[in-house]
């Protein structure tokens, strides 16, 4: 069985159904909101259902969730397989998302940089990853920098080296 747990919320789509006297019904029932109707206003949400609880033990969660690849570790620079890598899929570029980047990269030479953008995090991540600023060429590092500062200015986020922030 799934519950529910209601939240009050000034733009939520359900009522308390009330009674004759105005007054709401108990147990309470939640009930479409009209236009008319005076608050409180409610959002409704399933509680949560533990995949594979077997009413003693919290599994532990596995941070891909529902996915097989992580498509960061999919890529062939530095590749590992699993499960020193987890997520890293079963050769490089078997994730069929990431082997479209790379066959879409192949197929067209005159791209002189690509900037992969993650759903999460709030940042621009900018090469190198393996190496420190100073063993990039200059000039290139220079453009980098340019290009960080436009994007930092049109979107907000901060944007770092991925080797001194996240080696």
């Amino acid at each position: 069985m799934t519950g529910y747990m209601r939240q009050e919320s000034s733009d939520g789509e359900l009522v308390e159904l009330r009674g004759d006297d105005g007054k709401p019904v108990d147990p309470p029932v939640m009930v479409p909101r009209l236009p008319e109707d005076p608050g409180p206003f409610f959002k409704l949400y399933p509680e949560g259902v533990i995949e594979n609880f077997d009413g003693r033990r919290i599994p532990d969660p596995y941070f891909l969730g529902d996915n097989l690849y992580d498509f960061n570790r999919n890529f062939p620079y530095q590749w590992a397989s699993e499960p020193g890598q987890v997520g890293a899929g079963h050769f490089p570029g078997s994730a069929p998302e990431t082997r479209a980047i790379l066959e879409f990269a192949a197929k067209h030479p005159h791209i002189f940089t690509w900037l992969n953008l993650h759903t999460f995090g709030g940042v621009l991540i900018r090469p190198l990853g393996d190496k420190p600023d100073s063993k990039m060429d200059q000039t290139d590092l220079a453009i980098f920098k340019q290009v960080e500062a436009w994007m930092t200015e049109h979107t907000g986020y901060a944007s770092v080296s991925g080797f001194h922030e996240f080696l």
